[in-house]
């Protein structure tokens, strides 16, 4: 920022077109940041709902807020592993800080998010570590980012070490169980 204000004193007065431009190019700058901050958001985990969702309290509104955690999808509550999945999310997230890196919103108005710990560590995400160590599955109907295909990698290794729900012998997928137990009502 520094060097941007040394070289706009050095600029000529009677050159306004490029102030103006140097200005705008500032603006946008700062702008463009505003926004790639507004992606994010610092809060607490109050509640884990079940494996892939959560109840916090953003630090900066106090406003309580659902999250989905995007890109994958954990047992449904009458799943064998849905327990054990909440469990898991419960040990790593409940009562702490997160960043949440918003990604948009579901049909039932969820903030779909990236979770990490606010552990002051960069790591990976929760959604990753719910993967894998297999407490969810890669949602691959939505999980279209470049992020997925290191997730889906952790996924096969997960299942073929048999971790967590891949203990079992035939685990369902929460999206076909929900279409079978659908399709049973009928």
């Amino acid at each position: 920022m520094t060097i941007l204000f040394r070289c706009l004193t050095k600029i000529k007065a009677s050159n306004s077109f490029t102030v103006f431009f140097i200005g705008f190019v500032v603006i946008f700058l700062f702008f463009s940041a505003q926004k790639s901050f507004g992606n994010t958001i610092i809060a607490k985990v109050i509640k884990v709902i079940d494996g892939d969702s959560l109840l916090v309290i953003e630090k900066k509104s106090r406003k309580k807020i659902e999250v989905r955690l995007w890109g994958i999808d954990a047992p449904e509550w009458e799943q064998r592993s849905s327990k054990k999945s909440k469990s898991y999310l419960s040990r790593k997230v409940l009562n702490k800080n997160c960043v949440l890196k918003k990604i948009g919103y579901d049909r039932y108005d969820r903030l779909l998010a990236i979770v990490y710990s606010d552990n002051k560590k960069p790591g990976e995400s929760i959604n990753a570590l719910a993967v894998k160590n297999g407490m969810a599955w890669v949602y691959t109907k939505y999980c279209n980012k470049k992020i997925c295909k290191e997730w889906k990698r952790y996924q096969r290794k997960a299942k073929k070490d048999r971790i967590g729900l891949w203990k079992e012998k035939n685990p369902i997928s929460p999206w076909s169980w929900k279409r079978a137990k659908y399709l049973n009502r009928e």
